[in-house]
């Protein structure tokens, strides 16, 4: 049953789509059959909790936003945000509640594979616990759709980026500001993460490195140790958490052991900083008599080992 909306005239390209997406004159508000709702395979697990906790509220108040779905073949739909909405409708009506075997939806009955990705992506973003690299997976969909579409229709958005483009796009779907450079970081992290498990990293470290906000090359070290000493590192992350990267590279080469690279790596610092100390004493700067006393002592001892 059509309730009424037609689609908006003005998103005809398929950028214009994207970027029209919560535009509620672009969606016909349909009552559909709740069992002729089929999930979007790229949404999120089902929080049964969350269910139940929708159904009583739903029961007690209406059910307040609509679900967005889109039409596929022999009469059915695809949900494309509202599935735990969808979920509750049903278990009210598996209670002998008659009146919820129907749910108004919102259609967008011109929506596209890709654009259905793109809006699946966005419309699951700031969910409660939700990290910078499941968000950065999600912006990561909607650079890529918006990449496409610029592609396709190389005069929209002139004098726009991508990363700006799906900063707005993020406003118009969820009402929440994203500025242009969160979403770059929160894309890097996403990024950085998947070369982590590529490369080895276990996932409980890496989960705390992601939260510890440390460069990328920090876990790239970590993910060289082996299963024993990824452990070790967790509990020594786990015990001081506020480490800083520089820290953290200590812990590691702690946990591992010292290779010739480390020696060789400290004796090239060391030859520079003596270097420009050096410079600074022959341009008649005074230096205080321990650090001279010090500074001989290391290289007797260094000379001492070779």
């Amino acid at each position: 049953m059509t309730v009424g909306g037609p689609v908006n005239k003005a998103s005809s390209g398929r950028l214009a789509s994207l970027r029209a997406a919560a535009d509620p004159g672009a969606y016909e508000v349909r009552v559909v059959d709740v069992d002729l709702i089929d999930d979007h395979p790229a949404m999120e697990p089902l929080d049964r909790g969350n269910v139940e906790w929708l159904a009583g509220s739903i029961e007690a108040d209406g059910l307040g936003q609509l679900p967005l779905v889109r039409p596929k073949q022999g009469g059915r739909y695809e949900a494309i945000s509202g599935r735990h909405r969808k979920e509750a409708y049903k278990l009210l009506a598996s209670q002998g509640k008659s009146q919820y075997r129907s749910i108004p939806v919102n259609v967008d009955v011109r929506c596209s594979d890709a654009k259905a990705r793109a809006l699946v992506a966005v419309t699951n973003m700031f969910r409660p616990g939700e990290t910078a690299e499941e968000r950065g997976r999600r912006l990561l969909v909607l650079k890529e759709e918006v990449a496409a579409a610029r592609a396709a229709d190389p005069d929209a958005y002139r004098g726009t980026t991508t990363v700006e483009a799906v900063a707005e796009i993020v406003q118009r779907q969820t009402g929440r500001s994203i500025s242009p450079t969160e979403v770059k970081r929160s894309i890097k992290a996403a990024s950085d993460a998947a070369g982590r498990r590529s490369q080895g990293l276990s996932v409980p470290l890496g989960q705390v490195l992601d939260s510890m906000g440390l460069p990328a090359s920090v876990a790239s070290a970590a993910a060289e140790l082996d299963a024993q000493g990824q452990a070790a590192l967790l509990d020594a992350l786990e015990l001081d958490p506020g480490m800083s990267a520089a820290a953290v590279r200590r812990a590691i080469r702690d946990v591992r052991g010292y290779s010739a690279e480390d020696l060789c790596a400290e004796l090239a610092k060391a030859e520079r900083a003596l270097g420009r100390a050096v410079d600074i004493k022959d341009a008649g700067v005074a230096c205080r008599p321990e650090y001279t006393a010090a500074v001989r002592s290391l290289v007797r001892r260094l000379g001492s080992t070779f």
